[in-house]
């Protein structure tokens, strides 16, 4: 998170549920059957991989974040959090990326 002059804007990664067999340097997937406690916090509803080579800054606002429709998880934009189980994880997709660049 960044304070910035026009709000506070999040560094948010790029995310799909689709080709999850194919994990490539930089990405991670989150799966049910793999860590249940990890993807019920993170509040997905289907696996999904994230890909820490494409990451982008976004205001922290309601274009961004609105409520969803159907907000089965409550009135807020949060859909959810990082287990502490994930943080191995996420740290060698990170460091991966920055070998990349």
């Amino acid at each position: 998170m960044i304070l910035r002059a026009g709000g506070v804007e999040v560094n948010v990664a790029y995310g799909t549920s689709k080709k999850l067999d194919r994990i490539v340097a930089g990405e991670f997937a989150m799966r049910k059957f793999d860590n249940s406690a990890a993807y019920v916090l993170a509040g997905l509803s289907y696996d999904t991989k994230f890909n820490l080579g494409e990451m982008v800054d976004v205001l922290w606002d309601e274009r961004f974040f609105e409520v969803a429709p159907d907000a089965r998880w409550g009135q807020t934009p949060k859909l959810g959090s990082l287990h502490s189980c994930m943080m191995k994880t996420v740290g060698s997709a990170y460091r991966a990326v920055r070998k990349l660049k």
